[in-house]
């Protein structure tokens, strides 16, 4: 998604390489997309950061995501259950 920008590539780069916080990397996304006419990007930037308006125009990757969730009770007496099923409910 990044490598269309020249000029400030290298840059998102170091900072993805190093280990920055995402809030840090979303920032600096902000003036190569300008700078590449890429107005589709900056938007996506700014709202990872400040958030979504609605569900509606949450991307996919955002989720839901269904998953298999497991756990391990300990109870009375030393007993144990290990890789019990665990169930949610979408509200």
């Amino acid at each position: 998604m990044l490598m269309t920008v020249s000029s400030s590539q290298g840059s998102v780069v170091r900072l993805v390489a190093a280990g920055r916080p995402s809030p840090e990397l979303l920032r600096n996304v902000h003036v190569p997309a300008h700078r590449a006419k890429a107005p589709e990007l900056g938007a996506r930037a700014k709202q990872e950061l400040e958030g979504y308006p609605d569900r509606e125009t949450l991307p996919p990757y955002r989720g839901p995501i269904e998953a298999l969730v497991f756990g391990d009770f300990t109870g009375y007496g030393g007993s144990y259950q290990r890789k019990v099923p665990l169930t949610c409910r979408r509200h």
